[in-house]
């Protein structure tokens, strides 16, 4: 197959640099990092490596030399001190790198590696001399800058083709450790060898997840849901995986007989009012007694209306029912069995209004790929007994790639 190319993604604290490391040793892999690229620039202009410092750095490299310079200079050294060895490149964090490299190199792959916010500051807290403010504009930075060549973890992250969990401490003892180099052994494998394994129970059922939400007309985020009904394994091909039965599918829609709003208005339905609510702005005051003028955040305090007007996202204007509505309906239309105890696989966390649904529907478990900016419905969950995860495995972008020729054996 030739060179295998591993990119690696993951905010600040996520654990890439180590993931990379261990790459390294599990698979013959030489790892280069798109950092150091940024860190000789820096030295070459006398530049102090500070964190921001270098941010900035990397996002005038990719505005003044073009999205892919880092991937490119990456690539470079990497065929330079290890022509025949499968690379690791760690640190992308620019939706230009990946497309560079997925242009460039057949055999490249994006792994994400993801960790819970609270997870990340408590690896990096001693860094920061537990400034957590100081974290949190790091952190956002490094997640989604407003400009095309800035840094995009976020984006990246959600184009991965492999998503990495990573909440534990690697190294807290033998047996973590042992885990995790068997799975990113197991990952390598997979990569250097598609068809090697077959798609995991979960990677098939949010495979089936992600096809089903292509049916959405949705003009902002087409999303797709699976509930399925979880049982014990039969002795098949791996004693140790459960198998599930498809309940139900869902994707989101407006309801039967209705217009969608690309024909009906030609945009989002939500979107107008909430623009129709910035306009309303115009008129009123801001808590401190100045005009807003039309501005989200005032000109003279500096408090910020978006967030207050948008705490609900203004879901209440969307004209279409959610993925995970229309799947708890398809079986109540169809006369099917119980919900309780089943699990959802959904493309993107629920909002509030599904969280209600699913624990009212009985459901125990919610797998999900995207995460969505609405911390009441993790916390009603939660507080209902629904175990959230985030989704792990290969993803359905790279689904037929890595899984298109199973050997007969399976």
């Amino acid at each position: 197959m030739g060179n295998v190319l591993v990119g690696l993604a993951g905010s600040f604290g996520s654990g890439c640099t180590t993931v990379a490391k261990m790459l390294g040793e599990a698979g013959d892999c030489h790892v280069v990092c798109l950092s150091d690229e940024i860190k000789r620039e820096a030295e070459s202009k006398g530049v102090e490596p500070t964190r921001a410092n270098l941010q900035a750095l990397g996002n005038e490299l990719r505005q003044t030399q073009g999205l892919h310079v880092l991937a490119e200079r990456a690539v470079t050294a990497a065929h330079e001190e290890a022509p025949d060895e499968n690379w690791v490149l760690d640190g992308i964090r620019n939706l230009g790198e990946v497309a560079w490299l997925r242009s460039e190199m057949k055999n490249f792959y994006l792994l994400a590696v993801d960790a819970a916010r609270s997870t990340r500051w408590e690896r990096v807290r001693d860094r920061y001399e537990k400034n957590e403010a100081k974290f949190e504009d790091d952190d956002g930075r490094d997640s989604e800058e407003p400009y095309e060549y800035g840094q995009q973890v976020a984006a990246c992250v959600d184009a991965a083709d492999v998503l990495l969990r990573n909440e534990t401490n690697i190294f807290e003892s033998k047996t973590v450790e042992a885990e995790v180099a068997q799975k990113l052994r197991d990952y390598l494998d997979l990569l250097k060898q598609p068809g090697s394994r077959p798609p995991s129970p979960e990677e098939l059922l949010m495979h089936i997840a992600y096809s089903t939400s292509l049916r959405s007309s949705c003009l902002r985020r087409k999303v797709g849901a699976v509930i399925a009904a979880p049982f014990p394994a039969n002795g098949s091909r791996q004693a140790q995986d459960t198998g599930y039965a498809v309940v139900a599918t869902g994707y989101n829609e407006v309801p039967r007989g209705q217009q969608p709003c690309r024909d009906k208005h030609q945009r989002c339905y939500r979107d107008i009012r909430r623009r129709e609510q910035a306009e309303a702005l115009k008129d009123l005051l801001c808590a401190c007694g100045s005009p807003l003028k039309g501005a989200v955040r005032c000109p003279k305090c500096d408090r910020d209306w978006g967030v207050l007007r948008d705490d609900d996202k203004g879901l209440e204007y969307c004209r279409a029912l959610h993925a995970e509505e229309t799947a708890i309906l398809q079986v109540t239309r169809t006369g099917g069995a119980s919900l309780r105890g089943t699990v959802l696989y959904t493309t993107t966390f629920p909002c509030l209004l599904c969280a209600k649904k699913i624990v009212h529907a009985g459901m125990n478990k919610v797998v999900y790929v995207e995460p969505y900016p609405m911390p009441q419905a993790a916390t009603f969950l939660r507080d209902a007994g629904v175990t959230t995860a985030r989704f792990e495995g290969v993803k359905a972008q790279a689904f037929y790639k890595l899984f298109y020729d199973l050997p007969s054996a399976w």
